[in-house]
């Protein structure tokens, strides 16, 4: 509360009514549930591809069968594990739900990538701590860029809801990711 103050008074805010009703959607903010979902993909999750140009210059999406795949994968955990009611169905071009998450999202993509078979027990252990940081690709970026367009209108709306977005790479026993969807409850 003492930050709020602080911005009402840096902005020169000097009016109770607005002070007022500035504080009351600050405590409705705070009395918001938010709901907390949490996807396990047990493979690995590679990469987004740079586009690629066509053989009659247009231009392409080499990826977009895998992220068809992943994105049915995520869907039906959400069905199976959250009761979510969403078709993986596309009707004119849009998908066919009943629930889509769209309001206060945040995600956070922690990315295992399997260890090298040669590595040294030493290593391993170095690894599987996090003192040893993953250095190898897929870049941040691009694992970002292709786990939000496989969650694209089939579980979110549009990525543009989303305002916070956090990604680990971690090395791992086995390639998997774990994706944590954190939103407002209200659809």
């Amino acid at each position: 509360m003492k930050k709020i103050n602080d911005i009402i008074e840096v902005l020169g805010i000097k009016s109770p009514l607005v002070i007022k009703s500035i504080n009351s959607l600050i405590n409705q903010n705070k009395n918001k549930k938010t709901r907390k979902l949490i996807l396990n993909i047990d493979e690995e999750v590679k990469g987004q591809a740079r586009p690629r140009v066509g053989q009659f210059r247009s231009i392409y999406d080499p990826d977009r069968r895998s992220k068809i795949e992943l994105s049915n994968k995520m869907v039906n955990i959400l069905n199976a594990k959250y009761g979510f009611k969403i078709s993986n169905e596309k009707i004119k071009g849009k998908f066919k739900l009943k629930k889509r998450i769209w309001k206060d999202i945040t995600i956070k993509i922690i990315h295992y990538r399997q260890m090298p078979k040669g590595m040294a027990q030493r290593d391993k252990v170095l690894c599987l701590s996090s003192i040893k940081k993953v250095d190898r690709i897929p870049d941040i970026d691009n694992i970002t860029k292709y786990i939000l367009d496989a969650m694209n209108e089939s579980i979110i709306i549009d990525d543009r809801f989303i305002w916070k977005c956090t990604v680990i790479k971690k090395w791992g026993l086995e390639d998997k990711c774990k994706i944590i969807i954190k939103y407002n409850k209200e659809f």
